[in-house]
Parts: structure tokens; C-alpha cells; sequence
């Protein structure tokens, strides 16, 4: 878990709310293990306090970066993200209780995760348009046989058998 994460999980299990609140940012999403989502630092701070007990670690954590309060210029590169579970469009990934480990997507993976799929989705339809085009070429190939074949009985007086229609394709175009 991120370092910020774990001193925000430490500071809400002591019930330290002073420590607490300069470490989740205003605008944090919060989904618990059963998919509720609270929005705001206030919101979620005032319902960990009333809870019996600290919630269960994190099952994953993203921090974003995010204009949120100023900061000092020593501080200007070094952003305080808020520690969330879940993601916002729905996605909620592990759940509190699971092995699985905690995830940290910063705006930089994010965006070069998006990136990636982009580039795979761009080589899928390369390589779905060069599998259609040779499929086509091969139907050319094979109706220029057929005819060839068909010319071929002719001149020697056989009966060649008929082309079939859906083999006939016109020529490409360059």
C-alpha cells in the first residue's frame, strides 16, 4: 500500500480524525465492501467516526492527481492524493475481505494504460482488415481458376461445370 494510504489507514484505526483529515483529499470517493460510495472528505470522515470500528484494510487504493487546495511551492510536485476504494465508473476490483493485492493507478498509468488499449485495439483492426483483404484475394484467385479451368474445357470440348456466382468477385481497384 502506498505510503500515504497507510498513514491514512493508520491515523482512521486510532481514530486520529486531526490526522486524518490533511491526508484525504476533499473530493475522495469512497466505496465500501458492499459497493456504497460516500463523496467527500467531511462525509467520509463523519462516518468513520460513528462506526463501531475501523474498517477493514483496503483491498485496493487509487490515488489521482488533482488541482485540489494549494500547496506551497516545496510541495507543488508532490500531490496528497486521497486514499479511495473502488473506482467511480463502477469498477470496484477487489473486495475488502479478498487476497488480492492493493493497486495504486496514478494519472500517468492511467493514461498510458489507455494508451496501450488504444494501440491494441488500432493492431486488432490491422490485422482484421489484412485477414478480410487476403480472404478477398483468395476468392479472386480461386474465381480466376474456375474460369481458367472453364476456358480451358472449352477449348479442348469438354463441358466445364458452371461458376458458381458468389465466387465471382470484380476486379479491385487500385
Amino acid at each position: 500500500m502506498n505510503e500515504v494510504a497507510g498513514r491514512a489507514y493508520a491515523a482512521i484505526a486510532a481514530g486520529d480524525w486531526n490526522a486524518v483529515r490533511p491526508l484525504l483529499h476533499p473530493y475522495l470517493h469512497w466505496t465500501d465492501g458492499h459497493g456504497t460510495t460516500l463523496r467527500g472528505r467531511s462525509k467520509v470522515i463523519s462516518m468513520l467516526e460513528q462506526a463501531a470500528e475501523a474498517p477493514p484494510m483496503p483491498a485496493s487504493v487509487e490515488l489521482h492527481d488533482s488541482p485540489g487546495p494549494a500547496r506551497p511551492a516545496s510541495q507543488a510536485s508532490r500531490q496528497q492524493p486521497a486514499p479511495t476504494r473502488g473506482h467511480p465508473m463502477g469498477h470496484r476490483g477487489a473486495t475488502a475481505g479478498s487476497s488480492e493485492s492493493s493497486t495504486i493507478t496514478t494519472p500517468a498509468v492511467a493514461a498510458r494504460i489507455r494508451q496501450l488499449a488504444a494501440q491494441a485495439e488500432h493492431h486488432r483492426a490491422i490485422a482484421e482488415f489484412r485477414a478480410r483483404h487476403a480472404a478477398d484475394q483468395q476468392a479472386r484467385v480461386n474465381t480466376f481458376l474456375l474460369e481458367a479451368v472453364a476456358a480451358l474445357a472449352s477449348l479442348l470440348g469438354a463441358p466445364a461445370s458452371p461458376i458458381p456466382p458468389a465466387c465471382h468477385h470484380p476486379p479491385a481497384t487500385p
